[in-house]
Formats: C-alpha cells, sequence, structure tokens
C-alpha cells in the first residue's frame, strides 16, 4: 500500500502548481507541471478516491491544478470546443458516450455462482463522463495556450531534457532493478515479474509500467532529434543528447518503444513536415484502426510472431500471449459494439 509521503506528494502538487504559475511564464509552467508530475507523482494505486468522483491521481491531479491556475490568470483565448463541426462532434462524442454505455448496461454481469458485477447506475453515469473530461483537460489547455511556434518548440524541449534527468534514475533501476517506487513511496506499482527482459532489468521509476516508461523515452529521443535537426545553433548538445537518449532507450529494454524509435527518428531526421505529419496521420489511422484490422484477420500475426522470435524468443511468447487475449476480448467486445461494457470490469473475461 502506498505510505504517507505518496498521498502527500499528490496532496501537495496543487501547490507546486500555483508556484509554477506564479514564477514563470504560463506555455513554461503549464507545461513542466504537466510533464513533471507524470515523471515524479506516485502512480495507481495511490490515488485519492471520493465517492461519486472519478480518482484523482497522478494524471488528474496536475490536469484540474493547471486548468484552475491557467483559467483564473489568463482567462480564455479562444473557445473549448474545436472550431470544425466535426471536431465539435467527435469532441461531445467521447465527452458524453458514457451515457449511452450506462443505459445499455443497467443487467449486471454473472460468471457462473461467485463472481457477479453490478449493472450501472447513474452515478456510474456521472463519474465515466467526468473521467472523460479529466482525460480531455491537457488537450483543451494546449489548444488554448500551447499554439504559437514557440510554445511548441518548448515542449520538445521540456520532453528533451526531462528524458535526459529521468535516464538517470531509470538507468539506475537497470542495474538495481525497479526499486525506486518501493523506497520511496512504498509499494510496486505493477507485477515484478515483467521488469524482467533480455537479461537484466527493465527500469520503472514512478510510472505506472516500464512500457511506459520506455515509451516516455522514446518521446524524448524524437524531440530531442526534431531539435538537433532544426536547432542548428546548438547542435552539438542537441546531437549529443539525442545520442544519450537513444543508448538510454535500448537500455530500457522494451521491444516496441525501440520499433518506434527506429521508425520516428529517421523521419523526423530526414523528411520534411508535410511528410511527418502524413506519417503521423497514417500511424494514428493504424492505432485507431487495429481493433477491426484484428477482428476481421487483416494483421500479420504469424509474421510478427516470427519476427519477434528471430529478436527473442521471450519476446515472441510475450507478443502471442496478448495476441490471444486480444483474440478473447475482442470477441467480447463485439458483444456490445457501439458503447462498450463500462467500468467494474465488465469488459473482462473470467474464469
Amino acid at each position: 500500500m502506498p505510505n504517507i509521503l505518496a498521498n502527500l506528494m499528490l496532496a501537495i502538487w496543487p501547490v507546486v502548481t500555483v508556484i509554477l504559475f506564479r514564477r514563470l511564464p504560463l506555455p513554461q509552467a503549464l507545461t513542466i507541471s504537466f510533464v513533471t508530475g507524470f515523471l515524479i507523482l506516485p502512480p495507481p494505486p495511490a490515488v485519492f478516491d471520493f465517492p461519486l468522483l472519478p480518482p484523482l491521481d497522478k494524471h488528474s491531479i496536475p490536469a484540474l491544478s493547471a486548468l484552475i491556475m491557467a483559467f483564473a490568470t489568463y482567462g480564455l483565448r479562444k473557445s473549448v470546443l474545436p472550431d470544425t463541426a466535426l471536431g465539435k462532434l467527435l469532441m461531445l462524442t467521447f465527452i458524453l458516450s458514457p451515457i449511452a454505455t450506462v443505459i445499455t448496461n443497467a443487467e449486471p454481469v454473472r460468471w457462473g455462482d461467485v463472481l457477479h458485477l453490478p449493472g450501472l447506475m447513474v452515478t456510474d453515469a456521472l463519474a465515466l463522463t467526468l473521467t472523460q473530461i479529466l482525460i480531455f483537460i491537457p488537450f483543451v489547455l494546449a489548444r488554448q495556450y500551447l499554439i504559437e511556434a514557440a510554445s511548441q518548440r518548448l515542449v520538445l524541449v521540456v520532453l528533451m531534457w526531462a528524458g535526459f534527468v529521468y535516464s538517470f534514475p531509470a538507468l539506475l533501476e537497470t542495474r538495481l532493478s525497479p526499486q525506486l517506487n518501493i523506497w520511496i513511496y512504498g509499494y510496486f506499482q505493477h507485477d515484478f515479474v515483467q521488469t524482467m527482459r533480455f537479461g537484466g532489468w527493465r527500469p520503472t521509476v514512478f510510472l505506472y509500467h516500464g512500457i511506459w516508461l520506455s515509451f516516455f523515452g522514446m518521446m524524448a529521443l524524437t524531440a530531442a532529434a526534431a531539435l538537433f535537426k532544426f536547432e542548428r545553433k546548438h547542435w552539438l548538445l542537441y546531437g549529443a543528447l539525442t545520442l544519450w537518449l537513444g543508448v538510454s532507450l535500448v537500455l530500457y529494454k522494451s521491444l516496441g518503444a525501440m520499433l518506434f524509435a527506429l521508425l520516428l527518428v529517421p523521419v523526423v531526421l530526414v523528411f520534411g513536415v508535410r511528410a511527418q505529419l502524413k506519417v503521423a496521420a497514417l500511424l494514428a489511422l493504424l492505432a485507431i484502426g487495429y481493433p477491426v484490422l484484428k477482428g476481421v484477420d487483416l494483421v500479420p500475426t504469424e509474421r510478427l510472431l516470427a519476427g519477434a522470435a528471430s529478436i527473442d524468443p521471450d519476446r515472441a511468447a510475450s507478443l502471442d500471449f496478448r495476441f490471444n487475449n486480444e483474440d478473447m476480448l475482442l470477441e467480447r467486445a463485439y458483444e456490445k459494439p457501439l458503447f462498450g461494457w463500462g467500468s467494474w470490469g465488465r469488459n473482462l473475461i473470467y474464469n
């Protein structure tokens, strides 16, 4: 269980946010408060769970704190809703869809004579809708206050330096095993078996899983590569940081993040902006369409497994396990294809 320090860190983060907004320009305060909170606050199960509200954790507390400070100090620069009709429709669908989920999940779910999952109620509609709003807050704040080129460059700089600083505790854990969250916050945040990779340790630090840390490292590496390409004045510094973050990412031992980096870093270094946007759109379409493609057997799972096996048999076994679970969960999801199963783990399969 989380110790007192874990709860204290969550409780004082609004104060930290106030200090940042009082002492730094808005774009810096906003970016640093989000990135720093993501990296150093304790992950679930360290949460404040109040009745009728979604859990307040390392994601929602920085978001709410930044929202209040930004709106109170600087006000609204533009509408909270997107400019286009399609954008408004997508945003409102994302936020309000839990209402339809609750309406279509009033019945309880039973698994044998032991497990009984309750049907969803009006209070669940409220909590789930609030959860969707909390997820959307960072996007709204970025659209309000980080639309200038200088602000977007700042995001790259913060990601790069945060990845560099975070690499030191992460590399420590690659040597000692993931222990920092245990030493500081009193608990381990996931399954310790999943930290063993390629004959060594995969670091976690204060994130929820080693995959999260690896993907953050991949983002920091991509940011450094972009700055190396466009900031010719400090090319040596940015080149050195790109190299450091690249080596660190390999030592984080997450194959998926490394494959993404092998794709994205050359795209950033070689392609122009228009080509980069096309690649980003393609990746977004693949992410959104993957469940559909998987459901109609258009994902070449056997070839992917063979490729993973050529790198490491354990990774192939892990990927095969994931594919099998995806198939079962997709079959379950297709029973409620429009609005899903809702909360309480009703979408899962129990034995």
